[in-house]
């Protein structure tokens, strides 16, 4: 799933690099994006800490290297290219640059928050359910709050918006992290039942069939806030069945490596894309210049994964 995730939201960051005419081919940021944050939560462990706080910050020594050292790579390609952006000095504390880094950051202090001092101490959370079921009272909440906000603060337009990624998305993409989370404490196992793996392409299409709709008819528009994270819950529900019949398959074994190897890269391909993307599409002919950006950016995430483990690995010597 994390391996599907990279693909989407690489395929849908070309959309501003390529021909006008081909545009609408390269869609998918919004499904990848849910994916990615289900996924992220499903993978989420507490432990024990020596002290308080270890857990998040083992967390950001995980990340953040990540963003260090392909923030430093892109600062001095700009410069010797005479044209240096730079980045603001906020950046290399809280990367407004890449926007999922903070939204996973954040979601992970309100995790732990939750998990120290909330879950294991407050009696009405087991009356009303359990711990599992803590989590997706919390993203009900969540989101009827964000319904509130919507209905009192957003102009009211036929653009469709909410499946773009940016604050505006975090509580929606909280309640899939929670979810995926929730759906471990659980133990539900995925079917890879024939008619819910051929539901995942039919939810892709209902998806962009209300977005298609939605930008010619303004009340269908307005019905955003909730049609598009029901519709994204429901290609994450069937991507999780898809996944697991792919994963059900025998494949060469090194399909299998590429997939894997994906997966733990995920959060550097998210890093390296939007600026190779912008950096080298314009330099190449297409469609060639998509096929090699995409072998590009996946050797690039794995020369930054490399150096930002061995940084990781460095500063976690002084915990």
């Amino acid at each position: 799933m994390k391996a599907m995730a990279a693909f989407f939201i690489t395929w849908f960051h070309f959309k501003w690099t390529v021909p006008e005419s081909f545009a609408n081919l390269f869609v998918g940021g919004a499904i990848g994006n849910s994916i990615f944050f289900y996924c992220s939560g499903y993978l989420l462990s507490f432990r024990e800490e020596k002290f308080a706080g270890e857990w998040i910050l083992k967390k950001v020594l995980r990340l953040m290297p990540s963003v260090w050292v392909f923030m430093l790579l892109a600062v001095s390609c700009d410069f010797f290219r005479d044209n240096s952006n730079g980045y603001a000095w906020y950046n290399w504390l809280y990367p407004t640059t890449y926007w999922f880094v903070n939204a996973i950051l954040v979601f992970f202090v309100v995790m732990y928050f939750l998990e120290k001092f909330l879950i294991g101490k407050v009696n009405l959370v087991y009356k009303w359910g359990g711990v599992k079921w803590t989590f997706l009272y919390l993203g009900v909440m969540v989101v009827a709050l964000y319904l509130l906000w919507y209905a009192l603060f957003v102009p009211k337009s036929s653009q469709v918006f909410m499946d773009e990624g940016g604050l505006k998305c975090w509580p929606y993409y909280f309640s899939f992290f929670a979810w995926g989370y929730y759906t471990k404490l659980c133990g539900m196992a995925f079917s890879t039942r024939g008619w819910r793996v051929c539901c995942f392409p039919i939810s892709v299409v209902l998806f962009f069939t209300y977005k298609k709709i939605a930008g010619n008819i303004e009340w269908v528009a307005q019905m955003q806030v909730v049609a598009i994270p029901l519709l994204l819950a429901l290609i994450v529900c069937f991507a999780r069945d898809f996944a697991a019949w792919i994963y059900a398959k025998r494949w060469p074994d090194t399909i299998k490596r590429v997939c894997v190897s994906m997966s733990n890269l995920t959060l550097d391909i998210y890093i390296v894309q939007i600026y190779l993307i912008t950096w080298m599409m314009p330099q190449l002919p297409f469609p060639l210049n998509v096929f090699m950006l995409l072998l590009l950016i996946y050797f690039a995430a794995i020369v930054n994964k490399n150096l930002a483990d061995k940084v990781g690995r460095l500063l976690l010597k002084y915990i």
